[in-house]
């Protein structure tokens, strides 16, 4: 299992499952959870996730930045050949958890929409 910290959030990454939650005043706290159809831990360095945050601060938007770290970690993972567009698109699961105060969301982001901006916003971003 690897864990490290990218500002206010901690990405843990455990075999094939990834898990962002960024916490932010005012009680309102996000967490993605990210499910391969590969195993991802061996492939999944912290320094070169935060060195291409450094080195690209665009990639990361203002607000909550989990399903960004996500869409950025797929798009490391995809860059090294670890997992394909098509491996993704078949067994990629991804929940968003909200929670605003008391009261918790939850949703399913689609593989493919996931997909579509991984290869239109970050890959282009990464050459």
């Amino acid at each position: 299992m690897i864990s490290f910290d990218i500002g206010r959030c901690s990405v843990i990454v455990d075999k094939s499952k990834l898990d962002v939650s960024c916490y932010s005043p005012g009680a309102v706290s996000t967490r993605v959870i990210a499910e391969f159809p590969v195993e991802i831990e061996p492939f999944v360095d912290p320094d070169e996730v935060k060195r291409t945050i450094e080195k690209y601060p665009k990639v990361l938007p203002k607000g909550h930045k989990t399903i960004a770290i996500t869409k950025l970690i797929v798009a490391l993972l995809m860059k090294k050949g670890v997992v394909s567009a098509y491996q993704l698109m078949k067994g990629l699961k991804v929940k968003k958890h909200i929670k605003i105060g008391k009261t918790e969301y939850q949703r399913e982001i689609s593989p493919g929409s996931l997909v579509k901006t991984v290869y239109s916003k970050y890959l282009k971003k990464l050459e």
